[in-house]
């Protein structure tokens, strides 16, 4: 026989930890409730901070009526993480204006210019809301 089967303390500690670990992750089924620090969902674990940054490009256009551009747009693909990756990595290596010139030369709106931004949600505010800071990062000029 193991040694845990003769050991009725053992048995006894590994079936109360079993217990209490059981009830802590049951406890977002029972109250409802799925947060810190107990969560079902491994991204919600940890406390999050309540503004959300990310860098995007947009198109600026004669009269400075601000337009969105399409992922397409950005950097031909369908993938909002690409998009970024290529826009976050532009960043870091310093060719934002490289980039912000490709970009251009993509878009087909006319008397417009491209800005690479960085924009900052405060996630209090709910989703769809006017971003808390927007910081032009660069610059230029479209092609057409």
């Amino acid at each position: 026989m193991s040694d845990l089967a003769d050991n009725r303390p053992a048995r006894t500690a590994l079936a109360a930890v079993t217990l209490v670990v059981s009830v802590v992750l049951a406890i977002p089924v029972v109250t409802g409730s799925d947060g810190f620090p107990v969560s079902s969902q491994p991204m919600f674990a940890v406390p999050r901070d309540n503004l959300a940054e990310f860098v995007t490009a947009r198109a600026v256009t004669a009269s400075g009526e601000v337009v969105d551009l399409s992922m397409r747009e950005i950097a031909s693909t369908d993938d909002p993480l690409v998009a970024e990756r290529l826009l976050l990595e532009a960043r870091r290596t310093n060719s934002l204006l490289a980039t912000c010139n490709e970009i251009a030369g993509r878009i087909e709106r006319t008397e417009t210019s491209v800005e690479i931004v960085r924009v900052r949600h405060n996630l209090d505010d709910g989703i769809g809301q006017t971003p808390a800071e927007i910081e032009v990062l660069e610059r230029c000029q479209s092609a057409s």
